[in-house]
């Protein structure tokens, strides 16, 4: 199957259970995101954009190798510091755990079929996907968009770096379009390394 959405906002939300049994949700918005694409000869952009970074467009965008216009994956953090030192005020240290974690996605072109308004990016369309947990943070947004992509951020030749360090899927779903700014959400696993990546803060 294909997917290839363009996305333009994207949220995580923590369900927290104090020792004492309170419930609590926080919600957080991503933090530094990019798209990273390999191009085509049939992408307006260039046939091999492997080496450029996309990260100013505000936009994630996931497509497979077999698409027209080339692969796109993305890349997408949060930083935790906040909402950790919150529950560690509210709760106290070692007094709260994660029981659920969800995040939410939507897109302003979430129509199938529609060609966003930049051509480097594949018609819309549904499919399937994974959601994986990286452990690698150190990688630099930057500022590149799909008019005028530079090289100060993270690229799609970065992704063997990435994948270097512990990492592990957390899901492998299915997107179909669900309409313009329609948000979709998918809960996530609580995986140990997910779990404690969380509870450690920071990105």
């Amino acid at each position: 199957m294909r997917f290839s959405p363009t996305i333009i906002s994207a949220i995580l939300s923590l369900g927290l259970c104090s020792l004492a049994e309170a419930q609590v949700t926080y919600t957080i918005t991503n933090y530094a995101d990019a798209f990273l694409a390999t191009g085509s000869p049939a992408n307006p952009a260039g046939a091999d954009l492997t080496g450029l970074n996309f990260g100013g467009a505000g936009t994630l965008v996931v497509a497979p190798a077999s698409s027209v216009k080339g692969e796109f994956q993305s890349v997408i953090k949060f930083n935790l510091s906040n909402g950790i030192a919150l529950f560690n005020t509210t709760y106290g240290t070692n007094n709260w755990t994660v029981g659920a974690v969800s995040l939410e996605l939507r897109s302003n072109y979430g129509m199938d079929g529609v060609q966003p308004n930049n051509p480097i990016f594949n018609v819309i369309s549904g499919g399937q996907f994974v959601i994986e947990w990286l452990s690698d943070d150190d990688w630099v947004e930057g500022t590149g968009n799909p008019n005028l992509p530079t090289t100060d951020g993270v690229t799609y030749d970065s992704l063997p770096t990435l994948l270097m360090g512990p990492h592990e899927i957390l899901g492998t779903n299915t997107y179909s379009p669900p309409g313009i700014d329609v948000p979709v959400t998918w809960m996530l696993p609580l995986s140990p390394n997910l779990v404690a990546d969380i509870a450690a803060g920071g990105e």
